[in-house]
């Protein structure tokens, strides 16, 4: 149902210095100064974007629910850095609005710096992980600059001691100490050597549920 498609990424900075598309799938506040977000690059390749809006649309029907919407109300994107940010104070010693932070992080290093903004990926078959089902994304030398840049320019904001997902315990060694590893530094357990890129396109608490309602959209 997604055969491999070319998809041109363009990085959440527009070029004029507008905020960057930080919206995670759910926002959610964790206090004062304290946001969760999800930097990504979104899905813009019309046959690219087409494939997985549909995709969303059949599993959404199988699995009963619209956690992931793509008709309504969210963007098919590729995730480059997940996690809580708490900004400190700036230099007035009064706090700076975490989201004005990040974008002067990712206007300042990310575009100027790295000099990066377009990158394009290949998005192929969808695969069933746990609650979410996903279409993979091919991980070249771009997208993986691209990730490290932004991870590099925005992990000092984010909120220190942040717990393991539930998903990262049920890992088997190495790799849950590796994503820990990263967890503990980062914020995030998905950066540079363990960055797996993905677009996900459903969500269900029932697992099975997920993996034949996938196994279903791989057969139509």
């Amino acid at each position: 149902y997604l055969s491999p498609l070319a998809a041109c990424a363009l990085l959440c900075t527009a070029a004029s210095g507008s905020a960057p598309a930080v919206a995670s799938l759910v926002r959610a506040d964790t206090g004062e100064g304290a946001l969760a977000r999800d930097l990504h690059v979104p899905v813009s390749g019309k046959a690219a974007l087409k494939a997985v809006t549909s995709a969303n649309k059949v599993l959404n029907a199988a699995l009963g629910n619209a956690e992931v919407d793509f008709g309504a109300k969210h963007t098919p994107h590729v995730t480059l850095y997940l996690s809580r940010f708490s900004c400190p104070n700036g230099a007035a010693g009064t706090p700076e609005p975490c989201e004005e932070r990040l974008t002067d992080d990712l206007n300042s290093n990310v575009h100027t710096t790295f000099g990066l903004d377009v990158c394009e990926v290949e998005i192929s078959a969808p695969y069933a992980s746990g609650s979410y089902a996903m279409a993979a994304v091919r991980l070249d030398d771009c997208l993986q600059k691209l990730s490290d840049g932004v991870v590099n320019s925005t992990y000092t904001e984010a909120e220190p001691d942040q717990p393991p997902p539930a998903w990262v315990m049920s890992l088997p060694e190495p790799e849950r100490s590796e994503k820990l590893a990263m967890l503990a530094k980062y914020g995030s357990p998905n950066v540079f050597t363990q960055f797996a890129p993905h677009v996900t396109l459903g969500w269900a608490n029932n697992t099975s549920l997920v993996a034949s309602a996938v196994a279903r959209l791989k057969r139509e």
